[in-house]
């Protein structure tokens, strides 16, 4: 998400639902000096929300297997961002592995990335050991996240109050 200049900021600004998209937006839109209102059919606890329900993969290495190369330039904008506006959000990387029989997937996956660090055996289980004795070898992408939408949506709901804008929730 990027910030643009406007010239409008006396320009009062609606979103509708206050998910992770949302929000971000109606942060930007605050900080550049909007009177923004955040609007969410459900209460506080967003269980009408998507983002209540789903993770927030920050994954643009492995998405670069199969994506076209925006989606990566974009990811990596997006957990250059978190970790910009919410330090304190784990990002405990994405972790590849495969079953024998699906060795040449495998391979080829590692062709088509990059930004990972090979794992044999023993480091695999030091990182995950329910995974010891199971794999040969894993890609570990240290710089790749998951967002809990959950724990973060109160942060950046807060941020948009404290930027002007407000958070209406029902």
């Amino acid at each position: 998400m990027q910030q643009t200049t406007t010239t409008g900021g006396d320009r009062p600004v609606s979103i509708i639902g206050a998910g992770i998209a949302g929000a971000w937006q109606a942060l930007l839109f605050a900080r550049a000096g909007h009177a923004v209102t955040l609007h969410e059919r459900s209460d506080a606890d967003l269980m009408l929300s998507t983002s209540h329900w789903a993770g927030g993969m920050l994954a643009p290495y492995c998405e670069s297997e199969i994506s076209e190369p925006v989606i990566s330039r974009l990811g990596l904008a997006s957990l250059a961002l978190w970790r910009r506006e919410l330090p304190e959000t784990p990002f405990n990387g994405s972790l590849v592995i495969a079953h024998a029989r699906d060795r040449a997937d495998y391979d080829r996956f590692a062709r088509r990335t990059s930004g990972y660090e090979r794992l044999d055996a023993a480091q695999l289980a030091t990182l995950e050991p329910s995974l010891e004795g199971r794999f040969r070898e894993g890609l570990f992408y240290p710089t790749e996240g998951h967002v809990e939408p959950r724990r973060v949506l109160p942060k950046l709901h807060q941020r948009i109050i404290e930027a002007g804008g407000r958070v209406l929730f029902n």
